[in-house]
């Protein structure tokens, strides 16, 4: 019987020993995601699955390394733009190499509400504590919403676009030129970088304002979420 328990014995600190090693190498890590800049597809506080072993493509969730004067740790976005790769974000609609990438996604936008949508919204549960609603005027939100949503309930003319020629801050720092959220580029990505950008269009600080992801920050591909 003693024999039989340090089998078992052995066999665990072998098991935990692989564990350590695979995660290590970065083989397969567990992160959890604490952002919703990538909702409604990566929920806020999912467990995810990350593996160094796929080589990541254009509409992978990837994580990455991130670093700044206030912040540092692990990202995670997806990636529409690899060496090589010209990427263009015209009215709010993302391409790359003149191919519509967005066409099969449902993303999120910030849309214009009226007070009755808003309140059938929030009966129907599309609206809850992680989504941003500001009221604009008497009777008014701005509020982010998934696109198959806002197409069900009609408000797909009421998508909050920045126009042409109208610039950000922070996206001129980067990259100075008069682009914004929803105008960008075009611009070709150059050797060992990546684009990310978040699900969450209006509400994700992705590379459009922190630029372009070094290749060697690449931490792995999202392979279950």
């Amino acid at each position: 019987m003693k024999k039989n328990y340090i089998k078992i014995l052995i066999v665990l600190i072998v098991l935990f020993g692989i564990y350590k090693i695979i995660g290590f190498a970065g083989f397969f890590k567990g992160y959890n995601n604490a952002s919703t800049a990538n909702e409604p597809n990566l929920k806020i506080n999912t467990g995810i699955i990350v593996s160094n072993l796929v080589k990541p493509k254009n509409g992978d969730f990837i994580c990455y390394n991130y670093t700044n004067e206030i912040f540092g740790g692990i990202r995670v976005h997806r990636l529409m733009g690899i060496e090589n790769d010209t990427i263009e974000i015209k009215l709010g609609q993302m391409f790359i190499n003149n191919n519509n990438v967005d066409h099969n996604l449902n993303l999120m936008h910030m849309y214009s509400v009226d007070s009755i949508k808003f309140k059938s919204l929030k009966k129907d549960g599309y609206i809850n504590d992680n989504m941003i609603s500001v009221p604009i005027f008497p009777n008014k939100y701005v509020l982010g919403i998934e696109d198959k949503v806002a197409k069900e309930y009609s408000l797909a003319d009421f998508r909050i676009i920045d126009s042409f020629g109208i610039g950000g801050d922070y996206i001129y720092e980067e990259f100075n030129k008069s682009w914004n959220k929803d105008n960008f580029g075009k611009l070709i990505i150059p050797k060992d970088k990546y684009f990310v950008i978040g699900d969450n269009r209006d509400n994700s600080e992705d590379s459009r304002y922190i630029g372009l992801i070094d290749e060697k920050d690449f931490v792995g591909v999202v392979i279950k979420y």
